[in-house]
């Protein structure tokens, strides 16, 4: 029989709720999907134009905004469960470094000729690491009531996996991964809440990280549409609270909402059927080099 726990877990009159394995594959799944579509989007965009919406979203890649959040909810909730917090944060350090070199292939432009790894972004690997050891310091802070503290030091590490290691989701991950360990600790209905707020935040942030990189620029004949400033070059750029939620410069993170309702019915226990906990940490390079692999082999000519 699967663990199930209710303490502060929804329960719903017939049906067990989702299980962390269960949650655990929609993850993997999604982000694969996600993948795919990142590694071949040009070739899935010439054979298959119905995956791109006229907005020029791609389907597929707004599928995949659902995995983020779980991973981040799962972290949280493994930090509550795990019986060793520091062979925990040994195993995403490990296969953080361990994804390195497969995430800058395939997604970094590297190769073989000119150099496997670079440093200007890292895997998600990193940002989960960075979230669990925020935890954990405050784990250790509130056995000497200083609890508190751990605010601080989590906005330093996600300053930087934002500013410094440049890692998947930044700082919107790392805070993403604190808040949902602190809503873990409250009753269903909170839990509730704190799940969509969690889930909203990263839609704001991580839309927000992006828009600040690519403003909306301006016909002169548009200029009347609200304040703008100038980027020295003649032409001039805006802001508004539209490009916050991500609906005008970043299609995607919106659909990290899609993940609340399946956090919400999460139900506390691991699952019928035990899979070996390794198997998701290895997926996540083993799947990405294989994408790589196959687009150099079929789809690059052979050239890394």
């Amino acid at each position: 029989m699967a663990e199930l726990r209710t303490d502060n877990y929804f329960s719903f009159p017939g049906f067990r709720g989702l299980s962390a394995n269960t949650l655990k594959i929609i993850a993997i799944v999604t982000m694969f999907i996600d993948h795919f579509a990142a590694v071949f989007e040009t070739e899935l965009a010439d054979r298959f134009p119905f995956l791109v919406m006229e907005n020029g979203l791609n389907v597929l890649r707004a599928v995949g905004r659902v995995a983020f959040p779980i991973f981040a909810f799962l972290i949280a909730e493994g930090a509550k469960r795990t019986h060793n917090r520091w062979l925990y944060l040994l195993r995403l350090g490990v296969f953080a470094v361990i994804s390195e070199i497969p995430f800058d292939l395939a997604f970094n432009d590297t190769s073989f000729e000119t150099g496997v790894i670079e440093f200007e972004s890292q895997n998600v690997f990193f940002t989960l690491f960075l979230g669990l050891l925020s935890i954990v310091v405050m784990q250790l802070l509130d056995k000497i009531n200083l609890a508190p503290l751990s605010f601080v030091f989590t906005l330093a590490a996600a300053w930087a996996a934002e500013e410094v290691l440049h890692t998947d989701y930044g700082a919107a991950g790392v805070l993403a991964i604190f808040l949902f360990y602190l809503f873990l600790q409250t009753n269903s209905k909170v839990k509730a809440v704190g799940v969509v707020a969690v889930c909203l935040l990263l839609t704001i942030m991580f839309s927000f990280r992006f828009s600040s990189a690519h403003p909306m620029y301006l016909e002169e004949e548009n200029w009347n549409i609200m304040p703008f400033f100038s980027a020295g070059d003649g032409r001039y750029y805006r802001y508004n609270l539209y490009s916050l939620i991500g609906m005008r410069y970043n299609k995607y993170e919106i659909w990290c909402l899609a993940a609340a309702p399946l956090l919400i019915l999460y139900n506390g226990g691991k699952g019928k059927h035990k899979i070996n906990k390794y198997v998701f940490y290895v997926f996540y390079p083993a799947h990405i080099l294989l994408l790589w692999a196959v687009y150099t082999l079929f789809f690059a000519g052979g050239q890394g």
